[in-house]
């Protein structure tokens, strides 16, 4: 992109000082200063380019990763032979006329070694929110290889199947492109641990919000293959949506289900079987009815809870 020969970008010289750069042609930024390269040389002895990031790292170029961020890499080679550099005071997302503000940088790099999970592509825990990275000559295939290394992470930190992990990340996980210079091209995907749009769950009691990590709050597969598309595609059953769950004990395939409908209930939308949800006790809402494969899942949230959008920042 920014290196096509008809779209060649003027240098600007910048003059950096208590966390400002200040450009030749006036305009000025706030600094946010990171490594551009972190990472290991892949398998094999050679010369290897340092141009292109690879599944253990290398020439990444995530903005995001500022001082305090923990980067995971796999190990491709015996004593990893680890290498950082390519300071940056400031970038942004593309990287698209092929370079950031380049400059000198010191840096104290912290390592260890985890063999406590298994991890093909880099991740990385910044402040505030997970991301999951993927690379490819093709921007369509990194970012499959981002989406699966985020559900891969689901999984592993939240215990969420992986096509239930799907159809979350669809609602609470960003996108973002790295990079669009080196060669194999960047997406990162963004799982925060607040979000700024969307939906709230509040105890209905308190006012307090109800998070992910409450136990109470689950996702439950629907049972009933008859639902009807129409039914499903109607607004009310929009995500987060109130919902009703209903008890259908002349349910003749299963006395113990409880009936999804919507709020109205004028529309039913499937059942969760009983032994889907043995602790289902009564007066629980469900929100946030999406597909998953070739059937639906619904988010179940604790009795009394309501659903309201968060307040601007």
């Amino acid at each position: 992109m920014g290196r096509d020969a008809d779209r060649v970008a003027a240098p600007d010289s910048w003059e950096l000082a208590a966390g400002i750069g200040r450009a030749s042609t006036g305009h000025s930024v706030r600094l946010r200063p990171f490594l551009g390269v972190l990472g290991m040389p892949p398998v094999g002895h050679g010369v290897h380019s340092t141009t292109p990031p690879r599944p253990q790292g290398g020439n990444i170029d995530c903005k995001e990763l500022v001082a305090g961020s923990t980067l995971f890499l796999p190990i491709p080679v015996d004593g990893a032979l680890f290498s950082a550099g390519d300071g940056h005071a400031a970038q942004g997302d593309g990287e698209v006329s092929g370079t950031a503000i380049e400059c000198p940088s010191r840096a104290q790099v912290t390592l260890d070694v985890r063999d406590d999970f298994e991890l093909s592509w880099p991740c990385a825990r910044i402040d505030g929110a997970w991301l999951t990275f993927g690379f490819d000559e093709d921007l369509a295939v990194a970012a499959q290889k981002a989406v699966d290394g985020m559900v891969a992470l689901l999984g592993r930190e939240h215990g969420i199947a992986a096509a239930d992990a799907l159809a979350l990340a669809s609602i609470v996980v960003d996108l973002r492109v790295t990079q669009v210079v080196n060669l194999q091209l960047g997406v990162h995907a963004v799982l925060r641990d607040r979000r700024g749009a969307g939906y709230h769950l509040r105890d209905a009691a308190t006012g307090e919000r109800v998070t992910w990590e409450d136990p109470r709050v689950r996702v439950v597969a629907v049972a009933g293959v008859s639902f009807r598309p129409e039914a499903v595609a109607d607004r009310s059953f929009d995500p987060g949506a109130r919902l009703a769950l209903v008890p259908e004990p002349a349910n003749e395939h299963d006395p113990n289900a409880v009936g999804v409908w919507n709020v109205e209930r004028t529309l039913q939308a499937g059942y969760v079987p009983r032994e889907s949800a043995p602790e289902l006790v009564g007066g629980e809402v469900c929100v946030s009815l999406w597909r998953a494969g070739e059937g639906l899942r619904i988010l179940i949230a604790p009795a009394g809870s309501w659903v309201a959008r968060p307040r601007p920042r």
